[in-house]
């Protein structure tokens, strides 16, 4: 009844000479629960939002009178505030475009203290203005819809504040929208000049210039259903009457947010690090110019926070328990290969022999649906059916499952905890006489946030064991694959498909004549996520360990947990602490660990011992900003390593630096400067199931410059220059140069 009657506010009249909102709003903070938590949760006086409002009121943009006294207002209270001021941002002759729908307009509570002086509406709202408010409405949709605000009235005002849109470009919107469908995407331009200049092999240069065109379909026919398709329309520049242009259809989904909800598609799944997992190195120091590389790869991947990108379904719904339990599940099935396939261009490739899946699901209990405490089991399974190439089998078929448990407890709002326990079975043998190898993992988490809303700190601790015959493909495959190895090729700008190849991000070439644009990424793998069978050698010798299940990593980068909580043979711990000081000016942060092997590694020699692995590293953040200086710098340093018995003495040590500098609104220099060094010696994997011994002595130097210019909301234009100096030391000081020039324009409708 409470919702009904917030919903049944009515529409239509300014917000100034609405009557009863006031008491609506005080039966909603009234009705408890979730309401209650977000309407009446309160909002100081050093938010932004608050200080950008009062300042608008005191310039007369707003038709309210907005308090002054510093006295923290109830969210409910700021969404009022919010409508006034997409109200007035919107009128005719304010600096915004034409009057949409309004939203249901409604009387301020009862504010305290003495009220700034309200405008009369004719402010002239600047861009900056539209753009802060267009941020509020988003911040504050929620609490506007719970108070009466529709939510296509809401994507209209959206869509004036922040697309500045002509009057035949909104009403096409509406059109669309009347009939659940919607049309945007995003067309660039990208061109990269890589030159490698390599003293054993000579110069090698690299000019591809891709252009292409996304295109995003999008249905809602109700509130309920979804459904969106990319289509991607691709020109290599230089390809004679489009000979070398491709088009096809890059991403498709369909939802359903139903009592029993459903995702057919392309989705984007993830569980716990020990069931179901996206490994993601972590970079914490990297300068703008080189994350912003890494953030295209990922881009161009589907590559989310941890997820994989599948192909298949989830199932999703919740059911009460006794009526005091809530009882969530998810169940999941993907199609990870196709038999016949194979997934990559590189030497060491595979084909597929059978069709591959994965199938499993996430169980969680939580008391009245409460964050306190949450109970979870887990079981995910690959399998490989044999008779999907023939009816008689050509190899062994695999089987990989994992079970897990997880509990999540969160005691205060400041304080949580995260434990979960896993075991795994495999067999690269189904069927036949080969052991199954099985292994047992642990991990806990502890994290503290404490500090001021402007100046929050926090402070994780985690412990890991994860036994050597711990396998479970979901979570062991990484998101890189440093084949090349040790800093050997650079991380650059293109990533794009390859029509010359039929794949992401190169090579130009094959084999060993070219380079693997961006070859960090799993881009050499076509966009195979889950690379299970990735190489053909299996290592049968003790009847249950496999060997080639695993990709490559660079052991200067990672060397400790290169496979994340689910590397196996590890044991330890680790702490990261990360703070704010001065209301963001200085953002410190500083972590360490250690970990050692549990047993000695199965492919190492028996003398070398159990390794241990030690990293740690410091570094922050500066916003000169709250000085007047338009300037962010950051810097910071990361070193580990690793020891044994004998044999095993492996050093690395990066140094970060980079520069932010905004010397317009639309106009930002980037500077950045990288060194890594890495030396000694260790048993490294190789690739085609092979570990070898061997010594290292090189280090890198990359120096960076770039400029991103935002000629418009939906329009920028960046460019960027790399250098990489690879010294090999072990080889008498050989020098290997690359540098690369990037540039892209990128335009969203």
């Amino acid at each position: 009844m409470m919702w009904l009657a917030l919903l049944a506010m009515g529409a239509g009249a300014p917000l100034k000479a609405r009557a009863g909102g006031s008491q609506a709003i005080a039966r909603a903070l009234a009705g408890g629960g979730a309401v209650q938590d977000t309407l009446g949760a309160p909002v100081p006086a050093s938010d932004p939002g608050y200080q950008f409002l009062l300042g608008l009121s005191r310039r007369g943009g707003l038709s309210e009178s907005f308090p002054t006294d510093g006295q923290p207002l109830s969210r409910a209270q700021m969404a009022m505030y919010v409508s006034d001021a997409m109200d007035q941002a919107t009128l005719p002759g304010a600096g915004g475009a034409v009057q949409t729908a309004q939203v249901p307009p409604m009387a301020p509570p009862p504010m305290p203290g003495v009220a700034a002086s309200a405008g009369s509406g004719a402010y002239t709202y600047s861009p900056g203005d539209r753009q802060e408010v267009y941020r509020l409405v988003q911040q504050y949709q929620a609490e506007l819809l719970k108070m009466g605000a529709k939510l296509d009235d809401l994507e209209n005002r959206l869509v004036t504040l922040g697309q500045e849109k002509d009057d035949w470009s909104a009403k096409l919107d509406r059109l669309f929208r009347a009939t659940g469908l919607s049309i945007n995407g995003v067309a660039e331009t990208e061109s990269d000049d890589l030159l490698v200049l390599d003293t054993p092999n000579g110069a090698r240069r690299f000019w591809p210039t891709v252009g292409y065109m996304d295109l995003s379909f999008t249905a809602r026919p109700n509130n309920a259903l979804y459904a969106q398709m990319v289509y991607r329309m691709e020109v290599l520049f230089g390809g004679y009457w489009g000979s070398l242009n491709v088009a096809g259809v890059r991403h498709f989904i369909m939802t359903a947010n139903l009592p029993v909800s459903f995702s057919l598609g392309d989705v984007n799944y993830r569980n716990t690090p020990l069931t179901f997992w996206a490994d993601q190195d972590s970079y914490p120091f990297e300068n703008e110019i080189l994350a912003r590389k890494r953030r295209e790869g990922m881009d161009q991947l589907y590559l989310g926070d941890h997820t994989w990108p599948l192909t298949g379904g989830t199932v999703s719904t919740t059911l009460l328990l006794f009526d005091r339990a809530d009882l969530a599940l998810t169940a999941m099935g993907a199609r990870t290969a196709i038999a016949g396939s194979t997934n990559s261009g590189e030497t060491f490739a595979v084909t597929y022999p059978y069709d591959q899946y994965y199938a499993g699901g996430h169980a969680v209990l939580s008391p009245d649906g409460s964050d306190f405490i949450k109970l979870g089991a887990s079981y995910f399974e690959l399998f490989e059916p044999v008779d999907s190439t023939s009816t008689v089998p050509l190899y062994p078929p695999q089987k990989n499952n994992v079970a897990g448990v997880d509990l999540e407890v969160n005691p205060a709002g400041n304080l949580s905890l995260m434990a979960e326990a896993a075991h795994s079975n495999y067999t690269p043998d189904y069927g036949g006489p080969l052991n199954w190898t099985q292994g047992n993992a642990d991990e806990g988490h502890l994290a503290w946030k404490f500090g001021s809303k402007a100046d929050p700190q926090k402070l994780c601790l985690s412990s890991l064991y994860v036994e050597q015959g711990f396998i479970n493909y979901a979570a062991q495959t990484r998101v890189e694959d440093s084949y090349q190895g040790g800093g050997r090729m650079p991380l650059t700008s293109n990533v794009l498909y390859n029509p010359t190849t039929g794949g992401y991000g190169g090579p130009f070439g094959t084999g060993t004549t070219a380079i693997s644009l961006n070859p960090e990424f799993f881009t050499q793998y076509n966009n195979v996520i889950l690379a299970t069978n990735q190489h053909a050698t299996i290592n049968t010798a003790s009847l249950s360990q496999p060997g080639g299940v695993y990709l490559t990593y660079d052991p200067a980068v990672n060397n400790s947990l290169p496979y994340g909580d689910a590397t196996p043979n590890r044991a330890g711990g680790a702490l990261d602490y990360q703070g704010s000081f001065g209301g963001g000016f200085l953002k410190p942060r500083i972590f360490g660990s250690h970990y050692q092997e549990v047993v000695n590694a199965w492919y190492a020699a028996p003398e070398t011992g159990t390794r241990t692995y030690n990293r740690g590293g410091a570094g922050f953040k500066l916003d000169l900003k709250s000085l007047g200086w338009p300037v962010k710098l950051e810097a910071g340093l990361t070193v580990e390593d690793t020891r044994s018995n004998s044999f095993v003495a492996y050093t690395s040590t990066q140094v970060d630096y980079g520069l932010e500098y905004d010397l317009t609104d639309s106009f930002r220099v980037l500077g950045g400067f990288q060194h890594r060094d890495w030396n000694g010696s260790d048993f490294f994997y190789l690739g085609q199931g092979s570990y070898q011994w061997y010594y290292q002595d090189a280090m890198m130097d990359v120096p960076c410059a770039g400029f991103e210019w935002k000629f418009s909301k939906s329009t920028d234009l960046y460019a960027n220059y790399v250098y990489h100096d690879l010294i090999d030391v072990y080889h008498e000081n050989t020098h290997t140069y690359y540098q690369e020039y990037d540039a892209a324009v990128r335009m969203e409708f």
